[in-house]
């Protein structure tokens, strides 16, 4: 029995080890995409949770889910626009939240930053990024649905 805690426990450590590092910066394990370091004034919270796949116009969505604070979403625009090169920004608003997403030009990968509440446009706190895979791809008019939460393919 304690051979068996000993084991979890070490795992268990192996495990938030690897989170927190990825969570410093470095690549995002899913899509191998780029995570906030510490410099880009951005905290991406971990543990990163794993969200059940969704299908978004004929395409299926695996995303993972990333809880965050301390910035706003101007920063996390600037940050993902420099960082995410040759992919398209795409605005929304649903939900009485900013919706901004970040689209890879085949249309197969994607990060989505929401806003805490507040008006379109508003510069509001970020609340949540998410990194995401769609296969096949999805299109811009069905990524902007979702964003909008108007549906539409």
């Amino acid at each position: 029995m304690q051979r068996q805690v000993r084991l979890i426990m070490v795992t268990g450590l192996a495990a938030m080890v690897t989170v927190l590092a990825n969570a410093a910066g470095g690549q995002e394990t899913m899509t191998g995409l780029p995570l906030p370091d510490a410099a880009s004034g951005m905290r991406v919270d971990p543990p990163a949770v794993d969200m059940p796949p969704a299908s978004i116009c004929r395409s299926t969505m695996k995303s993972v889910f990333y809880s965050v604070s301390g910035f706003r979403i101007s920063t996390a625009l600037a940050w993902y626009g420099a960082h995410l090169k040759g992919f398209k920004h795409l605005h929304g608003y649903g939900a009485g939240r900013t919706q901004d997403a970040f689209l890879s030009a085949d249309g197969t990968l994607y990060v989505g930053i929401t806003g805490s509440p507040g008006k379109d446009g508003a510069d509001s706190e970020a609340y949540a990024v998410v990194y995401a895979t769609f296969k096949p791809a999805v299109s811009e008019k069905g990524l902007l649905g979702m964003l909008t939460q108007h549906g539409g393919c």
